[in-house]
């Protein structure tokens, strides 16, 4: 079994899908869409690694910054 598919299932996803999805021929684009990963690595996922989302940054960026001239 690869690593990928064990840290998949580190992070809850079902064995044989976790097989699958790391055993696919599809460019990393198409898989990071498939149903499974959309759910596994939701806006919760990432800002647990402290990474905000463009749209938190964009919202912060537009009320925080003031005026340039």
């Amino acid at each position: 079994m690869t690593g990928r598919a064990r840290n998949l299932m580190k992070m809850g996803v079902v064995k044989s899908r976790a097989y699958q999805l790391s055993n696919t021929r599809k460019g990393y684009c198409r898989t990071a869409n498939s149903p499974t990963l959309l759910t596994t690595l939701d806006k919760k996922f990432f800002i647990g690694l402290g990474l905000d989302g463009f749209a938190n940054y964009y919202y912060w960026k537009t009320t925080h910054q003031t005026k340039l001239f």
